[in-house]
């Protein structure tokens, strides 16, 4: 029962090792994607009641809010050229 709630998003090693959570919102956090560098992730978080996307950076170990829409979002996937992103929207 303790570990029922919100979903976020942790990083391990390949062989499970060295476990970091990454998200830590009271929306929580899903469907993370690699940003094209490397440098974080996009995932999806209700933070605030709404579904929106979400970037956290590595260096900083810092998320952000990158949408603000009027309808959730359900899919977020990062162009190869880290320049745009391709959304899902219910």
């Amino acid at each position: 029962e303790t570990n029922r709630g919100r979903t976020q998003v942790w990083l391990a090693s390949a062989d499970g090792s060295r476990v970091r959570q990454l998200t830590r919102l009271g929306g929580g956090g899903h469907g993370a994607r690699w940003l094209p560098d490397g440098s974080g992730i996009v995932f999806l978080s209700a933070e605030g009641g709404t579904s929106h996307v979400w970037k956290h950076e590595l260096a900083s170990d810092s998320s952000q809010r990158l949408t603000e829409l009027p309808v959730d979002v359900s899919l977020v996937l990062p162009f190869p050229d880290g320049k745009r992103l391709l959304l899902g929207m219910e």
